[in-house]
């Protein structure tokens, strides 16, 4: 990969990170915390000892500059809407989905009480790709959409267990 390119995709990286903080959308740091996590386990054992410790010595090196030059304070104006979302409800408003779960469970619902779907004055949307799916079109659409996930999950798996 030329190392322009590289630059440009680190600089794509890191806005879209900080536009993630400034809209305080903890599902996406979660995403790409868990992200970053997976892809650094499944890299070790393909790379070299000399790659892993190139690529650990970096990421150790830009931890320690964003723990040391970075102010973290919730005051900022980029941290500012995800420290009012920490505040309002917390961690009963994560381990809630954000009040998600009561959508997810009225969608449950309406799968059985209407299954061609229903409208989005009834309660909004799901905030579920899924159950959105069935929302729009209905039992038949909503099936298609699990099976091409669960197709997808397996291709993906099967992409891990490959040796090259």
């Amino acid at each position: 990969m030329p190392k322009y390119l590289l630059v440009v995709l680190s600089v794509v990286f890191v806005v879209s990170l900080l536009c993630v903080l400034r809209i305080g959308s903890r599902t996406q740091l979660a995403i790409f915390m868990l992200s970053l996590i997976i892809s650094l386990v499944v890299a070790i054992p393909k790379r070299s000892f000399k790659e892993n410790s190139v690529t650990f010595t970096v990421f150790a090196i830009l931890l320690g500059i964003v723990a040391t030059q970075v102010s973290l304070d919730l005051d900022s104006d980029i941290l500012a809407t995800f420290a009012s979302r920490m505040e309002d409800d917390g961690a009963a408003d994560i381990a809630s989905g954000g009040g998600r779960t009561k959508l997810w469970m009225k969608s449950i619902d309406n799968m059985f009480e209407k299954p061609f779907g229903w409208d989005l004055e009834e309660f909004g949307y799901s905030h579920n790709l899924w159950l959105d799916a069935l929302r729009v079109g209905g039992f038949i659409p909503f099936v298609i959409l699990i099976l091409y996930s669960l197709r997808f999950i397996n291709l993906i798996y099967n992409i891990f267990l490959a040796k090259k």
